[in-house]
């Protein structure tokens, strides 16, 4: 018990004397605030939100529509599609509040 409470010890002094590991201060990199011209959806940030999309979409339609993909029920197309535009549009919507 003693080694595990003298290894605590020892990562909070090295929190406590290096700010770039403190969680408390960005972890030592500056924070900018961004200009409603830098807010803008770009082409990389659609490429990432697709990415994100196809994923999370994919599993939350596995856990959504196993019967169909056993052969008990047939697909919703509806629900797929949402799969999809969900992670899309909320992957979207975090990256942008992000930087406001």
């Amino acid at each position: 018990m003693n080694r595990i409470s003298s290894h605590i010890t020892e990562n909070m002094s090295q929190l406590a004397s290096d700010p770039a590991k403190d969680p408390n201060t960005n972890c030592g990199y500056e924070v900018k605030q961004c200009s409603k011209a830098e807010r803008k959806i770009t082409p990389a940030l659609l490429a990432e939100a697709l990415k994100t999309a196809l994923v999370v979409g994919t599993i939350i339609m596995l856990i959504n529509q196993f019967e169909a993909f056993e052969g008990t029920m047939t697909i919703d197309i509806t629900k797929a599609a949402l799969s999809y535009c969900v992670p899309f549009c909320v992957y979207l919507y975090g990256s942008l509040k992000v930087r406001d």
